[in-house]
């Protein structure tokens, strides 16, 4: 499925901001790229991180890139992240950034890879950073063994605010949950 993303933006002239925790190698990154006008952050750990960052840079060798980089303040890189059609992050410098700053989130099987407290935190983060929707892909039963947690769908931290606009099961792969929340 695809993700209609008409009426996202707030404003029609401003590209939608996605955010993305997770990336993989930054296929959606691409793909969200070549078909809407955005601009796409991701958030991940080293060495995904990396890879995406060598990814998207060249693939889109003429777009203006926010390479991973320490900061400690968001405002010390605002301008710059203003003009730059990509950006890549440590998934910790997530709780940097300003609230409701994203029209769009995407996690794609990776939340069901940490720990409860890691999931909360996230969960708790996206909800601050995010005033569209929320897009998830998990599996519907996950075994952390290197954690011993058995994660399954009900067991996410949905804030009670947020409105489920579509729920299903993956055509491809019927291990896997798609849901996509409003956050108002």
């Amino acid at each position: 499925r695809i993700l209609d993303t008409s009426g996202l933006a707030a404003d029609s002239d401003k590209p939608i901001v996605i955010g993305e925790l997770g990336a993989g190698h930054g296929r959606l990154a691409h793909m969200f790229a070549m078909s809407t006008r955005c601009k796409y952050m991701i958030f991940d750990i080293t060495p995904a991180l990396l890879v995406s960052q060598w990814y998207i840079t060249s693939l889109f060798p003429d777009e203006k890139i926010f390479k991973f980089r320490h900061f400690d303040h968001f405002d010390e890189v605002a301008e710059e992240l203003s003009e730059c059609r990509f950006a890549f992050f440590s998934s910790s410098q997530l709780e940097k950034f300003p609230a409701k700053y994203f029209d769009l989130f995407i996690n794609v099987c990776s939340l069901m890879e940490m720990r409860m407290d890691t999931i909360h935190y996230f969960f708790r983060e996206i909800d601050r950073v995010t005033r569209g929707y929320f897009y998830t892909k998990q599996w519907l039963v996950q075994n952390n063994r290197e954690d011993n947690v058995v994660i399954e769908r009900d067991d996410y931290p949905v804030p009670q605010s947020w409105k489920r606009k579509m729920e299903g099961i993956d055509p491809i792969n019927q291990r896997l949950f798609e849901e996509v929340w409003e956050i108002k």
